[in-house]
């Protein structure tokens, strides 16, 4: 299962489900979205990079 939440929800959620930790990989989101764009090189304008930049702060 692929989704993107803070890792607090992502705990919670790992214990709510009972899912075995030891089965998860965890990725960081800020990573992830920097190295998303660095490799699609997506044209945007400034006000979606900073819905961006907020989403992931």
């Amino acid at each position: 299962m692929n989704f993107f939440c803070s890792a607090a929800e992502f705990d919670h959620y790992v214990t709510e489900m009972e899912i075995g930790v030891d089965n998860i990989i965890k990725a960081d989101r800020k990573r992830a979205i920097r190295e998303a764009w660095e490799i699609f090189n997506v044209e945007t304008d400034a006000e979606q990079m900073e819905r961006l930049k907020r989403k992931t702060a």
